[in-house]
């Protein structure tokens, strides 16, 4: 019995990556006008020492950036991999510190709400699954000719990826609003 191999059609490979690409664009851009807080929400993860903060902020910055773009080059098919590293590597981070019980610090995420977000395994789980989808267009494509309705049916899949991503990230402020509300003293 021969090996099976799974090629998927090149409209949904490329919403996906422009989705991801635009998720480190954003995630980029907005680290970069605030370097000095995502260095410090980097320091406060106390995974690396003190001496390596400022150049592993710089690396990890231009990665996204590199991801982003790289992900634009739908020729290439080390950026996914790229992406779905760089989500894991977050993922894990976030993780080491829930696992010590430090919740209360910044993802330094830096989404395009510009809000501090703490800690939960909510963002690891979330991570993950983006983790997955940057795997997912690592997979072979069948080539075909892409036309005006693929064209469009990305547009409108680029849209609808923002769109789920932006409710996420609102439900996920929601529900550590509600968390802190719900442990004020006299509210349990």
């Amino acid at each position: 019995m021969g090996a099976v191999i799974v090629a998927l059609d090149p409209v949904f490979v490329i919403t996906l990556r422009l989705g991801l690409s635009a998720l480190f664009m954003v995630s980029a851009v907005n680290k970069s006008k605030n370097f000095s807080a995502f260095l410090a929400a980097l320091d406060d993860y106390r995974i690396l020492p003190q001496a390596l903060q400022t150049v592993s902020a710089v690396i990890l910055l231009a990665t996204e950036w590199l991801t982003a773009i790289a992900l634009l080059h739908f020729g290439w098919a080390w950026p996914p991999a790229l992406a779905a590293v760089l989500l894991l590597l977050y993922a894990s981070a976030i993780s080491v510190n829930l696992l010590r019980g430090r919740n209360h610090i910044d993802c330094g995420c830096y989404g395009p709400a510009h809000r501090t977000v703490t800690l939960s395994w909510l963002l690891v789980i979330r991570n993950t699954v983006l983790a997955a989808a940057a795997a997912l267009s690592f997979f072979m494509v069948f080539e075909r000719q892409l036309h005006w309705l693929d064209m469009f049916t990305i547009t409108l899949g680029v849209l609808v990826l923002g769109l789920l991503y932006q409710s996420v990230e609102l439900a996920l402020g929601h529900y550590q609003r509600a968390v802190s509300y719900m442990n004020k003293p006299g509210m349990q």
